[in-house]
């Protein structure tokens, strides 16, 4: 009889156990630029990317027209964790020059998030990230054309 009962119970384990433990959480924010919010210029697009620790799991979130973002994963939720911070420009083709669309460019805001139960909301600045690198490279490349 006890045959029995080991082997349903050890059917339940080894279907559990894979996602057992693991605390997952909505990760969502907002960027500033100057301390007032920042809103993407209609040709581009934004992307807040984020990366564990160990350099085995990212996640990102495209970022709205009011300047705020959601990371996704399949679950809609990440775990909870430390992870690198990096943002992700695209230019849309609609606004690329003659068809040709640029490669994206990465801007690094040199942060590192701790995402907890309890600490989920993040806030971005675009001048530490270097966004207004950006845009005066930007300046420039408009003026040579």
């Amino acid at each position: 009889m006890p045959r029995f009962i080991s082997l349903p119970l050890v059917a339940v384990l080894v279907l559990c156990l894979p996602g057992c433990g693991e605390t997952k959480v909505t990760v969502d924010g907002k960027l500033t630029r100057g301390g007032k919010p920042f809103t993407p210029k209609k040709e581009e697009y934004l992307a807040v990317n984020i990366t564990n620790e160990s350099g085995t799991a990212s996640f990102n979130g495209k970022v709205t027209p009011e300047g705020t973002f959601v990371i996704e994963s399949m679950d809609g939720k990440v775990p909870v964790g430390k992870y690198k911070v990096t943002l992700s420009r695209y230019i849309t083709p609609a606004a690329a020059e003659k068809g040709r669309v640029p490669a994206p460019v990465t801007l690094d805001p040199k942060e590192t998030w701790e995402v907890t139960t309890t600490n989920t909301s993040f806030t971005i600045d675009m001048d530490k990230a270097g966004y207004d690198k950006l845009e005066k490279s930007d300046k420039a490349d408009a003026k040579k054309k």
